[in-house]
């Protein structure tokens, strides 16, 4: 079965590279790796070439990762986080999955990573969360896109491909695709980064998401909950150092 493995990106020029060697390293050089870029300032497209085949979209994850199925040819479609990197065995994990018919799509285990110097407390806090979300997946067959979704093509396209969402086209798609089929969950680790705790707060941003995931259940418009999720911390400290730099070339003084 060939495989396409869609990468949405927005300035991830920094962290790119490693995630796509890991995918080639995982899915094989007869895989198709397809970075889906939006429009990024940091030189992503450039980070990705002789890796990737880049494609451009509008931004926004849900419009990017259909624009990467429209764009590609694999009957096997592999949505990858640009921060996440995939355990080696995922391609003999996904290849005895999609071996089942019944096998509509699917996941990677969640994982985070080693933090070198982190205390007892932080390494346990990530344990907690880790076996936390893999409770979560195992218990409801529910997945982020930072666990590595998967799709037989057919079941993708059956399902509607993903909303327009700014937040949750994910889960809104694997809610979909369990319509299709049987949702796997692989072995192969996801290993995500660590960076929305680390900006937001660990307690912080685990409370955050169960609040915004059981309002997304109840029925909460997915564009209502942006708002109150609001933007990455990393992207308002670039905001504002963006409204610094002109502050300055505005007063005469070098950027």
């Amino acid at each position: 079965m060939t495989v396409s493995v869609i990468v949405p990106a927005l300035d991830e020029a920094d962290v790119l590279p490693r995630t796509l060697r890991a995918a080639r390293a995982a899915f094989g050089p007869s895989a198709e790796l397809v970075v889906v870029d939006g429009g990024s300032e940091d030189g992503t497209p450039a980070a990705a070439e002789g890796l990737a085949r880049v494609v451009r979209s509008a931004p926004g994850r849900g419009r990017q990762q259909n624009a990467g199925v429209r764009a590609s040819r694999g009957e096997a479609l592999v949505f990858l986080h640009a921060d996440t990197i995939v355990e080696e065995r995922a391609g003999s994990d996904l290849e005895r999955a999609l071996s089942d018919p019944r096998t509509a799509g699917g996941c990677l285990r969640f994982a985070l990573p080693a933090r070198p110097g982190s205390g007892s407390l932080q390494r346990a806090a990530d344990a907690l969360l880790e076996a936390a979300v893999r409770a979560r997946t195992r218990l409801f067959r529910s997945a982020t896109g930072d666990q590595v979704i998967f799709a037989r093509r057919s079941a993708f396209e059956a399902a509607g491909g993903f909303p327009d969402y700014p937040l949750f086209e994910d889960v809104d798609l694997v809610r979909r695709l369990r319509r299709e089929g049987r949702f796997r969950v692989l072995p192969a680790r996801a290993t995500t980064s660590g960076r929305r705790w680390e900006e937001r707060g660990w307690l912080r941003t685990v409370l955050l998401h169960l609040a915004l995931r059981g309002a997304f259940h109840l029925g909460v418009p997915a564009w209502r909950l942006a708002a109150w999720y609001g933007p990455p911390v990393r992207t308002r400290r670039n905001a504002s150092a963006d409204r610094g730099r002109s502050a300055r070339r505005t007063s005469g003084r070098p950027s």
